[in-house]
């Protein structure tokens, strides 16, 4: 039976190891995470929590990916697909058939995108190239307004 919590929060850097903690443990169904109230406004504890919980949060993966697959900078895939709904011109996309394979013959359910043939009836863009430098900025344009 998993515990139910919810987490409140002051910004520091263990809140974020905390949320980690709670939304990675199968044993925790994290209800919410609040912030409370020191001596700053609700308003600016919870811009500047989510601000440094983002940053944290970038390092600590930047860490890991490099460890475990020699990656020099994470993955931040779900970010660029956002950034994509703000400003399409960020990254270059193909129209690509793209399937979920679930036989376990090529990986085992995961996206494969085909390139090798002019796509037949297809909905799906991949994307190719992102403009990092735009990309970036936007990421830490967000970030500036959080605080």
């Amino acid at each position: 039976m998993c515990k139910k919590i919810i987490l409140d929060c002051d910004p520091g850097h263990d809140d974020a190891i905390a949320i980690l903690l709670a939304y990675g443990n199968p044993d925790i169904d994290l209800l919410a995470v609040t912030t409370v109230v020191g001596n700053q406004t609700l308003e600016k504890v919870s811009r500047n929590a989510l601000a440094k919980f983002v940053v944290e949060l970038l390092d600590f993966f930047g860490k890991m990916y490099k460890q475990a697959q020699g990656f020099d900078y994470p993955p931040v895939h779900d970010p660029c697909a956002v950034a994509y709904v703000i400003d399409p011109t960020l990254i270059e996309t193909q129209k690509v058939p793209v399937n979920i394979e679930l036989t376990g013959t090529h990986t085992l359910g995961m996206t494969v995108a085909d390139f090798r043939y002019p796509p037949k009836e297809c909905n799906t863009y991949v994307a190719k190239v992102l403009d990092r430098e735009r990309f970036w900025d936007l990421v830490i344009d967000a970030i500036k307004r959080l605080q």
